[in-house]
C-alpha cells in the first residue's frame, strides 16, 4: 500500500520538474534587432545584414511626451519582447508647432536607442487620406528622416 503512495508523490515531482524545465527554456526568442534600413524580397522583410526580420510592436498614443517614451519603449522592447512601434504624427500639430518635428525626432532617436524600429504614421484628424497636407506632411517629414534607416 505504501508504494503506490510513492509512486504518484515520485510522478507529480517528475510532471512538477518537466513542466518548470519547460517554462524556463522553452520562452520565445528575443525579437531580432534590425540591423540597418530595412528591404522587401519577395515576401519578407530583410534588413543590411540579409536576415528576415518580423515586425511585432504596438502604436504609441498620439499624445506621447518625452518624458514617458524612455520608459514606454524599453518596456515594449524588453518586457513585451516586440522590435517596432508605430508612431501616430498629428498633421495639425506639424503645421503650428515648429517644435514638433525635433520633437518627434528625439522619440525616433530614443526608440532607435531601444531597438525599436519606428513606423511613422499621419494623422490628419477629420480628413480622409491622402490629401494635399498629408503629401506636404510626408515630404517635409521624409525630408527629416531620410538618413535614419530604422
Amino acid at each position: 500500500m505504501r508504494l503506490p503512495v510513492l509512486m504518484i508523490g515520485f510522478l507529480k515531482f517528475v510532471a512538477t520538474a518537466a513542466i518548470s524545465t519547460l517554462l524556463v527554456f522553452g520562452q520565445l526568442s528575443v525579437k531580432p534587432v534590425a540591423l540597418g534600413g530595412l528591404h522587401v524580397e519577395g515576401n519578407k522583410l530583410v534588413d543590411a545584414a540579409s536576415r528576415t526580420i518580423l515586425l511585432q510592436g504596438t502604436q504609441a498614443p498620439i499624445d506621447l511626451t518625452l518624458q514617458h517614451a524612455g520608459t514606454m519603449f524599453s518596456t515594449i522592447r524588453q518586457r513585451w519582447n516586440m522590435n517596432a512601434l508605430r508612431l501616430p504624427l498629428s498633421v495639425n500639430r506639424s503645421e503650428r508647432d515648429p517644435a514638433y518635428l525635433p520633437l518627434v525626432t528625439e522619440m525616433v532617436r530614443r526608440a532607435n536607442q531601444s531597438e525599436l524600429v519606428v513606423i511613422l504614421a499621419a494623422v490628419d484628424e477629420g480628413a480622409k487620406l491622402p490629401t494635399a497636407r498629408t503629401e506636404a506632411f510626408w515630404k517635409k517629414w521624409a525630408a527629416q528622416f531620410k538618413d535614419n534607416p530604422n
